[in-house]
């Protein structure tokens, strides 16, 4: 068994979650990178499809038969869907429903019992999406929306066992894939967008994920890290 609490970071391989794994190791946890894809680093590293109903379970069990204890588990894996409503299909509305909310039920459902042990904690990472709706985006806004609720029960059914829930709300983050959806100029658009004029970082999101899994008395709560961009909501890009 691990001497460190263990950290479960899906999304491992993208900008926030490969930001993610740094910051956890960084705060002495023994990191577990979970994606399709190897992140870089040197992160123990699961792969697993999470858009398949057998991934989330997979993934927590090679994670217990590695380290035998789970403490945190942080959903970051997600889908960006943008396409106008009539161009959504079965296909494309369910990839974005089982990458971005039911892997999060059933990575937390598989790690209960572990959880449980260790008085652990689960964050998921959300989107001002979820909260403010966009057009063109009618999948990935109703599964943000539908993952902080999600957040909400299970705070309240994973509480008797001591175990904490809550999520992280960010604007629109500078990463590789915002770059390539929004362009150089969309990004600077939604910067003008935010009242500290600037988005935020990987580096901001993982700063508020380390906060909330230490953060003892805090649980069903969903933390807006946009730089104020929701208090003055301005559509852009």
């Amino acid at each position: 068994m691990s001497a460190r609490p263990v950290a479960i970071v899906t999304g491992a391989a993208g900008g926030i979650g490969g930001e993610l794994c740094a910051a956890l190791d960084g705060a002495n946890y023994t990191v577990v990178a979970v994606d399709r894809r190897e992140p870089t680093g040197t992160f123990q590293f699961i792969a697993a499809n999470l858009a398949s109903p057998e991934g989330p379970g997979e993934a927590v069990r090679a994670a217990l038969a590695l380290f035998g204890r789970i403490d945190l588990v942080v959903h970051a894996a997600g889908v960006f869907d943008s396409r106008p409503t009539r161009e959504v299909t079965v296909e494309s509305w369910d990839f974005t429903m089982n990458v971005n909310l039911r892997a999060a039920f059933f990575l937390a459902q598989a790690a209960m019992t572990a959880l449980t042990k260790a008085k652990g904690s689960i964050v998921n990472i959300s989107s001002v999406a979820g909260h403010y709706p966009r057009a063109d985006h009618a999948a990935y806004c109703a599964s943000k929306a539908a993952l902080e609720h999600l957040t909400r029960v299970l705070a309240l059914d994973f509480a008797p066992s001591g175990i904490r829930v809550n999520a992280v709300r960010p604007g629109v983050v500078e990463t590789g894939m915002a770059r390539e959806s929004y362009g150089a100029g969309g990004l600077a658009r939604w910067a003008e967008a935010v009242p500290l004029r600037q988005l935020a970082l990987p580096s901001d999101i993982a700063e508020a994920v380390v906060y909330l899994a230490r953060a003892r008395h805090i649980t069903g709560h969903v933390l807006t890290v946009d730089g104020g961009q929701t208090i003055n909501f301005v559509r852009s890009g």
